[in-house]
């Protein structure tokens, strides 16, 4: 199954433009893009959305999460 940027956004409560932040910062990169080139994300992504979601709760900054990510071997893809 893929997502767009508007149902990962609605799934999550997060605006298309916060989706574009995090895949500038390489927080969430989509997996692949449409022949419209729109963003699509996986279930894969889903669920880093999800970790990533999860440690902003907790508190923590984008970038301490990108490089808790990046440290523990999960890349952006």
């Amino acid at each position: 199954m893929t997502y767009s940027i508007g149902q990962l956004g609605e799934a999550f409560g997060l605006s298309r433009s916060t989706l574009i932040y995090y895949d500038k910062l390489s927080l969430l990169k989509p997996s692949s893009r449409s022949s419209a080139n729109y963003r699509l994300y996986t279930e894969r992504d889903y669920q880093r959305l999800a970790k990533v979601m999860t440690y902003r709760s907790a508190g923590m900054s984008l970038q301490a999460i990108a490089k808790l990510l990046k440290k523990s071997g999960k890349t952006s893809r």
